[in-house]
């Protein structure tokens, strides 16, 4: 055995074991070594968390935008680094990173997702995003769906006019009312008439209807020639029938304006002197344009025309009454005429009119009687017979245009019966009436 010098000794088989072992040790801290130093890099890399963790747009409107903001944070203790952003995705954007990008541990930044769908569906995409963080390659996802407007709708009540045959000169006109049949508000910019002998009042521009609400307006036809004119207005909004078509027509036809007096004569028969009589006169526009009555008057003596009709106008078909007044201050019999002044064919309209005022005796008889319901009755004739077995005499030269009569040729102590019939424009004469008896004192 050999002597080292001072120290232990060892044997040479124990200094090989110890070697050995201590190559071992050696060794065995050189495979460990490097695998100490991979948990401990990775204990402090950076990790990125995402809030929310997925984007989800729902239902959005075709044509509109949706924005969702995404956060990012860096959980962990070292610095990351973004690299890489790639989009896999139709109809969606990202906007508030700009490569490269690098984010401090414990920080966060805030990116703006944005989904303008272009059609109606459903759309899913993600974004890439490379980083040096644990996660260091994310795929985020994003989803989201298309829809249609649900919009307002514009309606029209009635869709259509037909104004028919109108004189030129004139205009008609037909309400027609405007409704919001939709879910949202619609705003009328502006209306049109193809032809402008069609107009549209009573719209100011621009109107908002809300869902559900209502507008009037007025289409009016004046017609400037003659014949069947067509045309169409044009209503037009925001609303998903975006232009609203009101389809018109109508035909010019050439004024006329006639005015019928209906009687056309008037006979008071007698009345007292002192005492007045009214009878009436339908005036009525059976032509096809407006009638504009100028005035009345009247050429027979005592004779008052009136009623409060002048200055008024009336439409084709309609009539007024004219009140005719013999009012005798004499005796005297009348004849002459009312003339009603106005813008109708052949203007003035004459009504013929007569009567006889009789002076008071010291007896007379008044007759009334209830106007008969026959058609196209002109007028009575009154008759009388002297004593209870005598033949009927007639009294009135020609019917009498009232209800009314007055006897004034009676004589002290007799009796006499009266009857009374009805007389049409013909000049058929009814059965007469149930007699009347009067007795003279």
């Amino acid at each position: 055995m050999q002597n080292y010098g001072p120290g232990p000794r060892f044997s040479q088989q124990a200094f090989l074991l110890f070697r050995g072992i201590l190559w071992a040790t050696l060794f065995s801290a050189a495979i460990l070594s490097p695998a100490l130093g991979e948990r401990a890099a990775a204990a402090t890399q950076g990790t990125l968390v995402f809030s929310p963790s997925s984007a989800n747009f729902q239902s959005v409107t075709v044509g509109t935008q949706k924005t969702i903001s995404l956060t990012i944070t860096n959980t962990g203790t070292t610095t990351v680094v973004f690299s890489k952003e790639a989009f896999y995705a139709n109809d969606f954007s990202e906007t508030g990173l700009i490569l490269p990008f690098s984010l401090a541990p414990s920080a966060h930044f805030t990116v703006t997702l944005k989904f303008l769908p272009k059609s109606a569906g459903q759309f899913a995409g993600y974004i890439l995003l490379g980083s040096n963080a644990t996660n260091s390659l994310v795929s985020y996802q994003m989803t989201g769906t298309g829809v249609v407007a649900s919009g307002g709708t514009l309606s029209a009540t009635p869709s259509s006019v037909s104004f028919g045959s109108v004189p030129l000169g004139s205009s008609v006109s037909q309400a027609v009312q405007l409704k919001n049949t939709g879910t949202a508000g619609v705003t009328i910019s502006t209306w049109s008439s193809s032809n402008p002998a069609f107009t549209l009042k009573g719209i100011t521009t621009p109107l908002v209807l809300a869902a559900g609400a209502t507008a009037n307006c007025t289409l009016i036809f004046a017609p400037t020639a003659i014949g069947t004119l067509a045309a169409n207005a044009t209503i037009t909004s925001n609303a998903t029938n975006s232009s609203l078509t009101l389809a018109m027509n109508g035909s010019g036809i050439t004024a006329t304006r006639t005015l019928t007096a209906t009687p056309t004569s008037l006979n008071f028969g007698n009345e007292p002197v002192g005492s007045a009589n009214t009878l009436s006169v339908s005036l009525k526009n059976t032509g096809n344009s407006s009638i504009t009555i100028s005035g009345v008057s009247a050429t027979a003596t005592d004779v008052v025309a009136g009623g409060g009709i002048s200055g008024a106008t009336l439409a084709p078909g309609q009539t007024a009454t004219l009140s005719v007044t013999f009012a005798p201050k004499q005796a005297e019999t009348i004849s002459g005429t009312v003339k009603i002044s106005s813008n109708a064919t052949g203007s003035p309209t004459s009504v013929g009119v007569a009567g006889v005022g009789v002076a008071s005796t010291a007896h007379s008889v008044a007759l009334n009687w209830v106007a008969s319901t026959s058609p196209n009755v002109s007028g009575y004739n009154v008759y009388r017979a002297t004593g209870v077995t005598g033949a009927y005499a007639k009294l009135t030269a020609s019917p009498v245009s009232g209800t009314k009569y007055t006897d004034t040729s009676v004589v002290n102590g007799e009796t006499y019966l009266y009857v009374v019939t009805a007389v049409n424009s013909s000049g058929v004469e009814s059965p007469h009436s149930t007699p009347v008896t009067a007795v003279i004192p």
